[in-house]
């Protein structure tokens, strides 16, 4: 009997432990949660479609380029272009430069403009490891195009008709489709 007692007293002191340590857990979590509901949100994966880009006229922004030329809406119209979208601390972003790059050098009937938003070190990698074809913008330029356009996910690719027109946009669209959606706009 006495061991009975024993077991039982040592059952009840664990679950007394598991008990505490589940309401700490439950703490804890709910301190992450507050933290998590702090940062800023990122749209879903077609993000770039849901906004309205997709199948709608480019709006109309301004920069200036790394180079000093001056970037608008307008000056983009005529031919095809990509524009690609980059963030600085963006991990995928670095990861998709060279498709981005591959891309701008495919083709000569289309023109590239890369968007780098954010400063340091990662930044001047990103801009490094663009080259020569794109246009680059970027600095507090870069941020206006990004708030202009309404990019709230990165990287976001776009594919832009000779009109203006959105063909295809969003972060995770492929190589061939912007090659196609972009030659088919050259070919108009």
């Amino acid at each position: 009997m006495p061991y009975v007692v024993a077991g039982l007293i040592l059952v009840g002191v664990m679950c007394l432990l598991d008990l505490l340590l589940t309401f700490g857990v439950v703490r804890r979590l709910r301190e992450h949660t507050e933290r998590l509901d702090g940062l800023p949100t990122f749209a879903s994966a077609d993000s770039a479609s849901q906004s309205g880009l997709k199948d709608s006229p480019l709006p109309e922004f301004s920069a200036t380029a790394r180079d000093g030329a001056t970037v608008t809406t307008e000056m983009l119209r005529g031919r095809p272009h990509l524009i690609g979208f980059f963030s600085a601390g963006c991990s995928a972003c670095h990861d998709r430069l060279p498709e981005f790059v591959a891309l701008a050098n495919q083709a000569e009937s289309h023109a590239a403009l890369a968007v780098v938003s954010g400063t340091g070190t990662d930044a001047t990698r990103l801009i490094e490891n663009l080259g020569n074809r794109p246009i680059i913008v970027a600095g507090p330029d870069a941020a206006a195009v990004v708030d202009k356009l309404g990019i709230n996910l990165f990287p976001t690719f776009l594919a832009v008709s000779p009109e203006g027109t959105v063909l295809e946009a969003g972060p995770s669209t492929s190589t061939q489709s912007f090659l196609d959606a972009t030659l088919a706009a050259g070919s108009r």
